[in-house]
């Protein structure tokens, strides 16, 4: 707006250093055609004039410029609140004082005629639990239309004879229902508005424990119904596979040369809901002799869900991290670490912590001489009993002690150590990310016989790491 008003004074300064244009002249033209907030803008640089005649002249005319645009302003808000008899009364009052106003003459022709059509194409519109778009078309004979008592999860985009309403995500199991209204003048349609909520899905397989033979050549189809989009299958035994297709699956085995038999369990997993299958392969002497076979039935293979079982077969990653070698009372050496972690898991939670890690430190050290250097390189391998909180396939929470055997070059004195450590700490999975922290203390180096068990200190202050299981 302060722009606007900048650039009309603009306009009229320069018309009037170029001796083009009368102010007073040019508000009496902006005033006959309902441009008032020109009229006020020409008045008021006809005030600065040199003559007293224009000056009086402009002063009045100022008056009655201002007085018809606040009843404009006035009126056009009563109007578009459909308070139509208190616009009427401000509208007439300004043809009064200019009656060639024609903007206002067409406002009194629409409130003294009132809308006669009103009507839309659709009543009702429906929306899926994703959201979406329709369009309406609006049949009226008044100049304008309003959409009233929109909901939040709606937006409306109006233009001249249709307006587009947009529906968000319903992310609710329950089905959301409104009415909203198209006014125009006296008259309204309603127009009833529905999306359906997030659909409860539902998971069926044709059969939950699979037996085959220890020859693995036989495949077995497995049908899978549910109304979710897609399914998955997920923690399938390393000795089998699958071939996935829109309504079902074909899992097929390696053969089984060993002399017992084996048993695993797989998920098949659709819209957060999960369905375990049991399978069991014979082994190569149980089929060749007259030794019983235990049907593959989910009773009998239930009980290879046990207490606090694992239930992710990621059990081997990559790592990296952070660790801090104590090398005496008074000295530290900061330095990284990274390399490969294996984690056998057994049942109950029980399971081995192992690996082969390198570690590089680093030390200043500030002498008479200058600044020094010092470097150490180390490989780690542990060997930790570990036991694991399995609380689903995607988070667990574990504590491990045990053994590390070292091999340390210090480049300070060029020397070689092979300590032993008793190291111990804890960490956390979720999905194939894994957190572990601990520490590490000193119980001998195997180089020397006599230092066994004698120097008992602080090894590692802290080893922070990070791993991606595989």
């Amino acid at each position: 707006m302060i722009r606007l008003i900048l650039f009309i004074y603009f306009i009229i300064l320069t018309k009037l250093v170029s001796g083009q244009v009368d102010p007073l002249l040019e508000g009496n033209k902006c005033f006959s055609l309902g441009n008032y907030r020109c009229a006020v803008e020409s008045y008021n640089l006809a005030l600065i004039s040199e003559d007293d005649k224009t000056r009086k002249i402009a002063g009045y005319n100022l008056q009655l410029a201002k007085r018809c645009l606040n009843w404009l302003n006035q009126a056009d808000s009563a109007f578009a609140l459909k308070r139509y008899g208190y616009a009427k009364e401000l509208y007439e009052q300004i043809l009064i004082e200019n009656p060639a106003d024609q903007y206002v003459k067409k406002r009194l022709q629409t409130i003294d005629n009132p809308v006669e059509r009103l009507s839309v194409t659709r009543k009702s519109i429906e929306f899926s639990s994703l959201g979406g778009e329709e369009v309406v078309n609006v049949n009226t004979d008044a100049e304008i239309f309003n959409v009233d008592s929109v909901p939040a999860w709606c937006d409306v985009k109006k233009h001249a004879k249709y307006f587009v309403i947009t529906s968000k995500e319903n992310k609710s199991l329950e089905e959301r229902v409104v009415n909203i209204y198209v006014t125009a003048g006296d008259k309204f349609e309603k127009l009833i508005i529905r999306q359906d909520g997030i659909k409860a899905f539902t998971l069926t397989v044709s059969q939950d424990s699979i037996m085959v033979n220890y020859t693995g050549v036989d495949s077995v189809e497995i049908q899978v119904n549910t109304n979710a989009p897609t399914y998955t299958i997920d923690l399938l035994p390393q000795w089998c596979s699958v071939q996935l297709f829109q309504s079902k699956f074909i899992l097929n085995c390696s053969s089984n040369f060993g002399s017992q038999p084996r048993r695993d369990w797989f998920y098949v997993n659709a819209g957060g809901k999960e369905v375990k299958i049991f399978v069991m392969q014979m082994g190569k002497e149980d089929a060749v002799s007259d030794k019983p076979i235990l049907p593959a039935t989910p009773q009998k293979l239930q009980k290879t869900n046990c207490f606090n079982c694992p239930k992710t077969n990621d059990t081997w990653g990559l790592t990296a991290g952070y660790s801090q070698l104590i090398y005496d009372r008074f000295n530290n050496y900061d330095g990284f670490m990274f390399g490969m972690r294996t984690e056998p898991l057994f049942k109950y939670g029980f399971g081995l912590n192992t690996g082969l890690y390198l570690y590089s430190y680093q030390k200043r050290d500030a002498t008479e001489e200058g600044k020094m250097q010092f470097d150490y390189y180390g490989f780690n391998v542990p060997l930790h009993a570990e036991y694991r909180f399995n609380f689903s396939k995607w988070f667990n929470l574990f504590a491990y002690a045990g053994l590390g055997f070292n091999l340390i070059a210090d480049t300070e004195y060029e020397i070689m150590d092979m300590p032993a450590t008793f190291e111990y700490g804890g960490g956390f999975r979720t999905g194939h990310v894994q957190i572990n922290i601990g520490q590490a203390s000193y119980l001998g180096d195997y180089r020397y016989s006599d230092r066994i068990g004698k120097e008992i200190r602080p090894f590692k202050d802290v080893a922070l790491a990070i791993s991606y299981m595989f």
